[in-house]
């Protein structure tokens, strides 16, 4: 908890840089949790230097790596001011984590999926468009993988990641892949669904994998690109309807 100071934990001899990082994943934590909300005024630095145990130095850098990831804005006798949440970078790792932690009501991870489907289907029709045989080969290979895989839902979702991206990867857009993998780790959300649970939405997946597939084995973009829209928007449903009754 950010109310907890860090000198239980953090050894003596540790440098102030060290303590950066540490200091700075609890000030998102609490920025995002609503502690400080967008207009609000942070703490002093002296007041987050007594709070955290640490210098003001590392208070300092801390607030500068918020500033950078877009949370805050520093302005010379007015204070450090917490933006508005459209201003964050979302898609920092510390961040992205902080919001999946706080999303109790799954708003962020809706939204979310309707980003993972709109790059997803359209890196999928461009994928479509440079299938090869020696590709159709490996996607079969994949698809074969989810036959031995059975109730573990576990290994499913490890699984269906892998085929994701390898099919998004397939677009040659770089840019596609490293959103696609940012995203799907939050959507699945795999430690909030009991194993139980989560293999009443495999047989459907599997389902909606082979279309994909077909599409793709056809060069068919047009109708890969909205089989994979349709299999994402319909994941979520599934999920969500899950992690509602779970909660």
């Amino acid at each position: 908890m950010a109310e907890q100071t860090l000198s239980a934990t953090a050894p003596a001899r540790r440098t102030p840089n060290r303590l950066v990082p540490t200091v700075t994943a609890e000030l998102v934590r609490s920025i995002v949790r609503g502690e400080f909300p967008p207009g609000a005024l942070l703490s002093r630095e002296t007041d987050l230097s007594e709070r955290f145990r640490v210098s003001r130095t590392v208070v300092r850098e801390s607030i500068k790596v918020l500033e950078e990831k877009g949370l805050v804005s520093v302005q010379q006798g007015r204070g450090t001011t917490v933006q508005p949440r459209i201003r964050w970078n979302l898609f920092d790792p510390i961040v992205i984590s902080a919001c999946q932690e706080y999303d109790a009501d799954f708003e962020s991870s809706a939204k979310l999926v309707v980003v993972r489907a709109a790059v997803e289907s359209e890196m999928t029709r461009q994928a479509a468009e440079r299938f090869t045989a020696g590709n159709a080969v490996q996607l079969g290979r994949m698809l074969a993988a989810f036959d031995g895989i059975g109730d573990d839902g576990p290994a499913f979702l490890q699984a269906d990641r892998a085929l994701h991206e390898f099919i998004v990867d397939l677009s040659g857009n770089e840019f596609a892949s490293a959103l696609s993998r940012s995203t799907h780790a939050w959507v699945v959300q795999p430690a909030q669904l009991t194993n139980e649970r989560l293999v009443t939405t495999i047989h459907d997946a599997l389902a909606e994998h082979e279309a994909i597939c077909a599409a793709l084995c056809a060069n068919d973009g047009e109708a890969a690109a909205a089989a994979m829209r349709a299999h994402i928007l319909d994941s979520w449903r599934r999920t969500y309807s899950l992690l509602s009754s779970e909660g």
